[in-house]
């Protein structure tokens, strides 16, 4: 079984390589485009956005807290 290469022993990109980038630029565009909807929860939990409003309005810093706590989790381990 072959190796995966990046370069050539010539100094090119191999097209091993290239084809890869290839479907990369084809494909994340893709899973990109469902996007995020505000009335995700309408259906399945129609009490969702009351629920947040008034844990919200309990604490001020909830929003300031799950900021930070997203930071630490996912830049900086």
């Amino acid at each position: 079984m072959g190796s995966f290469k990046l370069y050539h022993k010539h100094g090119g990109v191999s097209f091993s390589c290239l084809a890869m980038m290839m479907m990369l630029w084809w494909v994340a565009p893709l899973s990109s485009a469902a996007g995020l909807s505000p009335y995700f929860y309408d259906a399945s939990c129609p009490e969702a956005l009351s629920v947040i409003r008034t844990a919200i309005s309990r604490e001020r810093r909830m929003g300031a807290s799950l900021l930070r706590l997203h930071f630490h989790d996912c830049f900086v381990n």
